[in-house]
């Protein structure tokens, strides 16, 4: 008779089920041994006929024993079904000691079926959900309150796997006896910082349904983290594979009853004061204020606890050169991190990728960046459950959830104001954040493969193909009208067209309408009457007797006939009427990367007091000038692609040219130049170091690329000495005769 010891490394190649089916009842010896299996029952894999056999003739028998109960619907989407009609309304009589369940590869009805029939369990205490189905949004608030409910509310502990349907608190509910909510996340995730990746900080946000993603991306790409990832990846051209665990010990909620900030609440009094007595323009620059002192939103619910991450840096194109490829290198990536925090493999997610295959694509790993949050990581000799218990001392917020900031706005913090006055407020407040996203937004191709490649952009766009038509751009008129009896300013405001210096556009141009404003003024008439001792004295008063308006239009000045992308497919742009980007005093002009226009071609015409067009009636070389492709407003499309879209042509970007009237944007679309433009060391003769001498004077630890394969890259016909370090010089645009060695 084989011993305990031999007999129980066996069980460790057998399901729990098999066991439990095999030795249940056989002798005293045989239960005593596997009393690791009574205690921790595992449905793991088990085919409905096994799963009935040990629900009718087992479970019965040992029920009184198990501490901890997996239910997996992976294999077999009948087991929970089973189980609930076998023990459905007696769980508590035949589980009295389950302190843990574990449920597997639920959706919605099945998962909230299974948790009604949680009933008086008084040691089950813990709850764990893995590979969650996609819950559709309006289940996941009647999910979660069942699921912190159940069992009578005696649930402490919950965990949820990354692999799982995202689950949303609701932030008006209370949840008192959930201590812990636990997510364990490990993960390989692909990360290209030009395809529109989000930093860190705002990937673990909890974004409410009232406030947009947008602007959290955008913050997002200004970070610290994000620049520094970007830089790495652009210089190197790598791409980050990501592995990350977060453990989340505390949900804390943050309650709304809390009144606001005095100072908050007599500036949200201010902006309604301007709207009520109709000072638009101070209700949206306070409102703009407000923003910039108070962000975009706010905090309603945070999760302390504590995270372990890494990045590891492989090249782009090795990455992309298959699903085979990329699937290997995932599996490294993961491989290297639970050996760089020292974790046990039963975090890690199951592969064949064989040691050899994973030693040598380890290699491969150009740059390792390791971090952690919250607790205390040793990197040589520590285990996790070291981690996660230091955790407890040393917590961190690891991830927020947040609303808009106008969701605060409300009667019972705000009393003084009606309903209709808030609500005023709260547009007022969106249109200064949607102003804050568009200023901060840098449209472009983030491709790094194509040729209009945009190294700082933040949002994505169509430019990556070539611009099909162009047009051109034949400049800004702005006319005024104004009430006779106001004070006249209209000579300020008035701007004629520069190429004609008249109200009226260059021949074959059509004026169109970009944006309206009236400006209001009160008319005042001076009352007297006699006052003062005797009413020898003369009082005056100026009373206000009326309302006058001046109205201002600014309009652009557009050719009638677009030039579309010819045969030969090369887009020229003309050399009339050329636009040469724009800049104000705090927006560099992105045609010259200054604030200056690109020649003494150029004029520089204010269309505002901070805004600045460069326009050239006539240029000899537009190598370094954008493609036109129109222009937009607040009010008005895109004048060169009809009026109704307020977006870009394929193959150009928006860049915003500046504000005007305090909240309206002015948007132009710029391409740039075609794809056909090549690489100045294309098809040029070139050398330089080769990739054996810097691997000889071990520059490649120094210097993120090789200089020979950079210049491969690029088109250049390389040529070296076949000597290593032997002099050579590569002469380009003469006869071969003429070259030099």
């Amino acid at each position: 008779m084989l011993p305990d010891e031999i007999l129980l490394e066996v069980c460790k190649y057998l399901l729990c089920t098999d066991i439990l089916q095999s030795f249940i009842g056989l002798n005293y010896r045989m239960t005593h041994m596997i009393t690791q299996y009574r205690h921790h029952v595992s449905f793991y894999k088990a085919s409905i006929l096994t799963s009935d056999y040990l629900c009718i003739n087992v479970l019965p028998q040992i029920g009184s024993h198990v501490r901890s109960l997996v239910i997996d619907r992976n294999y077999s989407c009948l087991q929970d079904e089973l189980f609930i009609e076998r023990f459905g309304k007696k769980m508590s009589m035949i589980f009295p000691k389950l302190e843990r369940i574990s449920l597997t590869y639920y959706e919605y009805a099945r998962l909230l079926t299974f948790l009604n029939v949680l009933h008086d369990l008084n040691h089950l205490i813990e709850i764990r959900l893995y590979d969650l189905l996609d819950i559709q949004t309006w289940h996941q608030a009647t999910l979660v309150r069942s699921l912190c409910q159940a069992n009578n509310h005696r649930l402490t502990t919950i965990l949820v796997d990354d692999r799982s349907s995202c689950l949303n608190f609701n932030g008006t509910d209370r949840y008192l006896n959930v201590l812990r909510l636990r997510i364990n996340l490990t993960r390989s995730q692909a990360i290209d910082m030009f395809d529109g990746r989000i930093s860190d900080y705002s990937s673990n946000l909890l974004i409410g349904s009232s406030t947009g993603f947008q602007s959290f991306q955008i913050s997002g790409s200004y970070s610290n983290e994000f620049q520094t990832a970007k830089k790495y990846q652009g210089e190197e051209h790598t791409i980050i594979l990501r592995n990350q665990i977060d453990y989340l010990m505390f949900d804390v909620i943050l309650r709304s009853s809390c009144p606001l900030n005095p100072q908050v609440k007599r500036d949200i009094i201010d902006i309604a004061k301007y709207e009520a007595s109709e000072q638009f323009t101070m209700a949206t620059y306070a409102a703009q204020l407000f923003v910039k002192n108070y962000g975009t939103h706010f905090t309603e619910r945070i999760n302390l606890g504590g995270s372990i991450i890494e990045e590891d840096y492989i090249k782009n194109t090795m990455y992309q050169s298959s699903e085979e490829t990329k699937h290997s290198y995932h599996v490294a990536a993961e491989a290297s991190f639970l050996g760089t925090f020292g974790i046990s493999a039963n975090f890690a997610s199951s592969s064949e990728t064989n040691n050899n295959s994973m030693d040598a694509i380890k290699k491969t790993i150009t740059r390792k960046v390791v971090n952690s949050k919250g607790g205390k990581v040793c990197l040589s000799g520590g285990s996790m459950e070291t981690w996660q218990a230091s955790i407890e001392t040393k917590p961190v917020i690891v991830r927020r959830a947040i609303e808009n900031i106008t969701f605060f706005i409300q009667s019972d913090k705000i009393p003084e104001l009606s309903e209709i006055a808030l609500a005023r407020v709260r547009e007022k407040i969106n249109e200064a954040i949607e102003t804050y996203i568009q200023m901060n937004v840098h449209n472009g191709c983030m491709n790094r493969t194509s040729p209009s490649f945009n190294w700082v952009a933040n949002v994505d766009d169509d430019s990556c193909a070539p611009p099909e038509q162009n047009s051109q751009f034949g400049g800004f008129i702005r006319t005024c009208t104004e009430d006779k009896r106001l004070k006249q300013e209209c000579n300020k405001y008035y701007l004629t067209n520069f190429f004609t210096q008249t109200e009226e556009c260059p021949p074959d141009f059509a004026k169109y309408l970009l944006h309206q404003s009236v400006q209001t003024e009160n008319i005042f008439e001076r009352k007297s009457w006699a006052c003062g001792f005797l009413w020898l004295a003369t009082c005056h008063q100026d009373v206000v007797v009326s309302i006058g308006q001046r109205h201002l239009n600014l309009y652009a000045c557009n050719n009638k006939n677009n030039q579309l992308r010819p045969s030969n497919g090369i887009l020229q742009i003309g050399n009339r009427y050329v636009y040469g980007g724009s800049f104000t005093s705090v927006r560099v002009n992105p045609v010259t990367g200054t604030k200056n226009c690109p020649d003494e071609l150029f004029s520089a015409v204010h269309v505002t007091d901070d805004l600045v067009v460069c326009l050239a009636d006539q240029v000899t070389n537009t190598d370094d000038l954008p493609h036109y492709g129109g222009i937009y407003s607040c009010d008005q499309g895109n004048i060169a692609g009809g009026l109704n879209e307020k977006e870009c042509s394929r193959g150009y970007s928006a860049y915003v040219m500046g504000v005007i009237e305090a909240n309206c944007l002015l948007c132009i679309q710029v391409g740039v130049k075609d794809v056909d433009v090549k690489s100045i060391f294309a098809d040029r003769r070139a050398t330089s170091f080769s990739n054996e001498e810097e691997a000889q004077i071990k520059t490649t630890g120094v210097i993120p690329f090789l200089v020979e394969t950079r210049l491969r890259e690029l088109g250049a016909k390389f040529e070296k000495n076949n000597k290593a370090f032997g002099s050579y010089v590569a002469v380009d645009g003469q006869h071969e005769s003429n070259k030099a060695h």
